[in-house]
């Protein structure tokens, strides 16, 4: 996790390449909570989010993946021991769905 450096907001760094063990879920959902499908949500991200950028400049056959993620819109993490849980109870039904 690291700190930006103009404000106070935080991030969460990875590399989901680099871990073989690595796995994530990811449910989107709308301002109602409905749940955003795979399908709609590559509408959205191609109508409101920039294209990714590829890892071309790297140099490498392998080229390293880095994901920023806003702590603020990250629900869940287990590492070992270590959990962060701000899921709301509705939340857990949702996903549990």
């Amino acid at each position: 996790m690291f700190k930006h450096n103009d404000d106070e907001r935080h991030y969460l760094r990875l590399y989901p390449n680099l871990c073989h063990s690595f796995m994530t879920v990811v449910k989107r959902f709308d301002a109602n909570g409905a749940e955003i499908t795979p399908e709609q949500w590559e509408k959205i991200q191609a109508e409101y989010f920039p294209l990714p950028s590829k890892n071309e400049h790297q140099g490498l056959d392998n080229p390293i993946l880095v994901n920023n993620y806003s702590l603020e819109n990250v629900k869940y993490l287990k590492q070992g021991e270590f959990v962060f849980d701000v899921m709301t109870p509705e939340m857990r039904k949702k996903i549990a769905a």
